[in-house]
């Protein structure tokens, strides 16, 4: 009951802002959710500490070598390391900056994952302070040829906020990618090198929670205007019998079929990925499923081994809003 006691007073003093969010109180936050009696104060323990690892991230990695040893030393990831690699490597602390090579190191690893991460964190560090990954641009542009899609597309963004003349035309290769987002972040980063980029960065204004307040309906529209914005002609779909389409894009070259899945925390499975993908037998070129979430394990491997089906997860949704510069205010 003592430990009980203490979490009811710890999570009232949290809300009401006199407890200070430091790394002694997150310990103090995972010990209580151990020891409580009561299943829900530790489901409040749980989605509070949840909420720190969205909010600040770095909280949960106190020695920053020990983390980097640890990544390096283990395949696979131990129980917790992907959450808070996933969390820290879209904030990665100033402290990142002196493990560089470590990071590097796990661009070689063989779990798409790690690689993924990793790409991420050195991303975000370049967007920060160039001058800090300075030497990365080699890896950056070996990046670009990952089987990955979200890989490649991060790959190119990150060369984006380097000064490498030699990275364009490897960049220009990635202009006919098959993967749209991945072309659209080749485009804006070749449009930054050479001083014509008019869009923000891609790491501004869109939010996870900037969705929230964005019904199904408008998220339809969301999707609409990012590809209008893309180039395309589009049309939503009527809201029945739809067959899973939400949104149509064409040009003169391709008819594109769009799943748009407003999901706030749960991953779209491979059903999804599988009703999307059947369209193609339709009178469509491609197929893509966008959603403010991310995928499963099964989604994923049905896209990458199914031809023409791309998945837009939350984060590469986010980029592309914020390269083209659209608002999250004109969709709440």
């Amino acid at each position: 009951m003592d430990a009980d006691r203490r979490a009811e007073a710890l999570l009232d003093g949290l809300e009401g802002e006199e407890e200070e969010r430091t790394r002694a109180t997150l310990e103090e936050l995972d010990r209580l959710a151990d020891e409580v009696d009561d299943p829900d104060l530790e489901k409040r323990l749980t989605k509070e500490i949840y909420a720190w690892l969205h909010d600040e991230p770095a909280l949960f990695v106190a020695d920053p070598e020990t983390f980097f040893d640890e990544l390096l030393a283990t395949e696979g990831f131990d129980d917790g390391m992907l959450e808070t690699f996933s969390a820290v490597a879209e904030e990665p602390p100033a402290a990142f900056e002196a493990h560089v090579d470590e990071l590097l190191a796990l661009l070689a690893d063989g779990s798409e994952l790690k690689r993924g991460l990793a790409l991420r964190t050195l991303y975000h560090l370049a967007a920060r302070r160039p001058r800090a990954v300075a030497g990365a641009t080699h890896a950056f542009r070996a990046s670009l040829d990952d089987l990955n899609p979200r890989i490649r597309g991060t790959a190119c963004l990150a060369l984006g906020y380097l000064t490498a003349g030699d990275a364009q035309s490897a960049l220009e290769d990635r202009l006919h990618d098959e993967s749209q987002y991945v072309r659209e972040a080749a485009a804006w980063a070749l449009d930054r090198l050479e001083g014509e980029s008019t869009g923000a960065d891609p790491a501004d204004s869109w939010t996870a929670a900037a969705f929230e307040d964005v019904s199904p309906t408008a998220f339809e529209a969301l999707v609409a205007d990012l590809w209008d914005a893309m180039g395309y002609r589009t049309e939503v779909t009527p809201a029945s019998r739809d067959g899973g389409i939400d949104v149509i894009a064409t040009t003169d070259d391709e008819r594109v079929a769009i799943q748009a899945k407003r999901f706030l925390s749960s991953p779209v499975g491979s059903p999804d990925t599988r009703q999307i993908a059947g369209q193609l037998q339709l009178d469509f070129d491609r197929a893509a499923l966008v959603t403010t979430a991310s995928f499963t394990g099964p989604a994923e491997r049905f896209a990458a081994e199914a031809t023409a089906v791309e998945l837009v997860d939350g984060v590469s949704l986010r980029e592309l809003l914020e390269l083209h510069d659209i608002d999250p205010r004109s969709y709440r």
